[in-house]
């Protein structure tokens, strides 16, 4: 098959090349002209017009006419001269014409796949907007699996053809993938379009159509898609449920830190262990979508016979979410991941109760390690803030408000005013601050963190509710400190800048020396 376009340039380039000079009249010996044997020639066929055109391209003319090559046209007497980049552009290989295009294929027409290799038939076939695997077993299939299929072979361009192709076994195509396309057609009829792929070379394949004598060359990434099994084109939905009707959610990790977290609310979850607490919302919410709809990067294995091979035998981490099966009834479903062994790009997992093991995304499993409690340390209302008290090294300062509209007033060391802008600052830094991460959660010693005898301390009087104490402990290396709240046991890391932030506290109230920023 041709390219219509190159074709048609072709087309214009002869015919709207310009005569240069008329060189004679009533020539009768070509030969001179390079013309009884010429360089090149092209033909035209008219269905308006009987017999043939053909131009007759010769060699150049000596003298003073660079640039120039004689020409005449077949059955003429007449030679004449044209621009020599003619020739170029009739020096041509049968590839030069050919259509790179590899199928002619509409993706949203495509209606079944089907792909045999040694007896082994995958069979495919579209159910409304979604695809079914009816071979080597029913199943549901992975839609964009398929369409991605369909779609490189659309797109796919042929890179070279092999017309003398030696025996087929040296391409592969001895014993080649068969994929077949078919796709309605316009008038509702249906067609077949099928492709035969044979052996990997280095970024292509050789391919083969039907009944064609020529050898192709194409992409290797037909041949990569074409080899991957059927496991490649089946549904990589490992689990589905409603996350709305999720009750509960369990981790266990082997590490030894479990958590647990029950809905509370319409949007909000409590955490009971490893202590009780708020919980992360976010990454509640993030593990609920993950495991809700739950995609495996890879399917493995369908039917592992040896999950130990994936170190699932002992998951790493076991994550179980409590459903409500319905909305009249009390009874719950429960699903549970398990996450085994790491690879290179991402953990092993299975759905437990069931055979498959697959492989899931790195986001997926961050999302079970990072925890369920809130990193947000203190929660209160700013506007409900009544006193401030800040202690270190045995200095305090106390300063307190009427109400939230009132200006604040120091009452210790001595009664005196205050930048209120600075109080309702700091009032907000301790409204926001969140832990960088959680060091322990049920500390068993807090002295061997500072936290036994802090080094600053820092309380807020809640109107109507607890004090909010902030203690602050040891520095890390890195700038950081460890720090928890007094009505809290878990022992948690400022971030650097928080650290920072809280040293010039100490300096602004109590006249100790801050330290200098490490990473702002």
């Amino acid at each position: 098959k041709a390219e219509p376009v190159k074709i048609i340039d072709l087309i214009s380039t002869v015919g709207g090349a310009e005569k240069q000079d008329f060189t004679a009249d009533n020539v009768e010996d070509f030969a001179q002209y390079g013309l009884a044997e010429p360089a090149a020639s092209i033909k035209f066929w008219s269905d308006k017009e009987e017999g043939t055109k053909t131009l007759l391209i010769g060699k150049a003319p000596d003298g003073d006419e660079p640039g120039n090559v004689y020409a005449c046209v077949e059955g003429t007497s007449s030679v004449f001269t044209l621009k020599d980049d003619i020739v170029g552009k009739l020096s041509l290989r049968a590839n030069d014409l050919r259509d790179t295009a590899l199928a002619a294929v509409n993706p949203d027409n495509v209606i079944a796949v089907e792909i045999e290799h040694q007896g082994s038939t995958i069979a495919l076939k579209k159910d409304g907007w979604d695809w079914k695997m009816l071979q080597p077993g029913e199943a549901a299939a992975d839609t964009n699996a398929i369409e991605g299929l369909v779609k490189l072979i659309d797109e796919a361009k042929i890179i070279d053809w092999i017309d003398d192709p030696a025996d087929l076994a040296t391409y592969g195509l001895d014993k080649p993938v068969t994929i077949t396309l078919k796709q309605k057609q316009n008038d509702g009829a249906e067609e077949e379009i099928q492709l035969l792929v044979g052996a990997r070379d280095v970024g292509t394949c050789y391919a083969g159509l039907p009944g064609k004598p020529f050898v192709l060359k194409i992409t290797a990434r037909i041949a990569d898609q074409a080899n991957k099994g059927y496991l490649a084109f089946r549904s990589k939905r490992m689990l589905s449920f409603s996350r709305w009707a999720s009750q509960n959610i369990d981790i266990a990790r082997s590490s030894g830190t479990n958590f647990s977290a029950a809905k509370i609310g319409e949007a909000r979850w409590a955490i009971s262990k490893p202590v009780a607490g708020t919980a992360d919302m976010a990454n509640i919410n993030n593990i609920l979508w993950d495991l809700s709809s739950l995609d495996a990067e890879e399917i493995i294995a369908e039917k592992a016979t040896d999950i130990a091979l994936y170190g699932l035998d002992k998951p790493a981490i076991t994550a179980t979410v409590t459903v409500k099966a319905g909305e009249e009834d009390n009874e719950e479903k429960t699903h549970t991941v398990l996450i085994g062994a790491e690879t290179k790009t991402s953990h092993y997992a299975k759905v437990d109760g069931r055979d498959a093991v697959f492989t899931v995304r790195g986001a997926v499993v961050g999302h079970l390690v990072s925890g369920l409690l809130s990193l947000n340390v203190i929660t209160f209302e700013a506007d409900d803030a009544t006193a401030l008290t800040i202690a270190s090294g045995g200095k305090s300062f106390t300063c307190e408000r009427k109400d939230k509209d009132a200006d604040w007033q120091v009452t210790h060391p001595e009664a005196s005013k205050i930048d209120n802008e600075k109080i309702k600052g700091l009032i907000k830094g301790l409204h926001l601050l969140r832990a960088d991460r959680y060091q322990e959660y049920t500390p068993g010693d807090l002295a061997k963190y500072g936290l036994d005898k802090p080094a600053a301390t820092i309380a807020v009087e809640v109107k109507d509710d607890q004090d909010k104490v902030l203690q602050i402990g040891n520095k890390l290396d890195n700038a950081t400190a460890y720090a928890r709240t007094a009505d809290a046991s878990p022992v948690f890391v400022l971030s650097k800048f928080d650290t920072h932030q809280m040293n010039r506290v100490l300096a602004d109230f109590l006249g100790k020396e801050s330290d200098k920023p490490e990473n702002k």
